[in-house]
């Protein structure tokens, strides 16, 4: 993506971010594909951890779709329909944004 394309991106949504993640096209070979998303914000994740409670998989669905800029929004539609387990893994990268962490640690004092 050139830098004129991401200034227009960056001035129409403030902060952007790529996300990338690698499938496996019908050749068997692994292909990284990547999607723009928005800055979150705590009623994406609200709705999230509501929507999580009763249907895990739909709840990755939706806060990916929430998430990624208008001119991703058709392409990660059709990427999910043929992948529907990429949720899972953009999600992962999408609540990292927003705090998630797996090297949280607990120290007793």
């Amino acid at each position: 993506m050139d830098k004129n394309k991401i200034q227009e991106l960056k001035s129409k949504y403030e902060k952007i971010y790529i996300i990338t993640t690698t499938i496996v096209d019908e050749d068997g070979e692994d292909k990284e594909i990547e999607f723009i998303f928005r800055k979150p914000d705590v009623r994406d994740y609200d709705r999230f951890i509501k929507d999580a409670s009763k249907k895990p998989s739909q709840a990755f669905k939706n806060l990916v779709l929430s998430g990624v800029i208008d001119e991703d929004r058709d392409r990660l539609k059709k990427t999910l329909e043929d992948f529907p387990a990429a949720a899972s893994s953009i999600a992962k990268e999408y609540l990292r944004l927003m705090g998630l962490s797996d090297t949280t640690n607990l120290r007793i004092l």
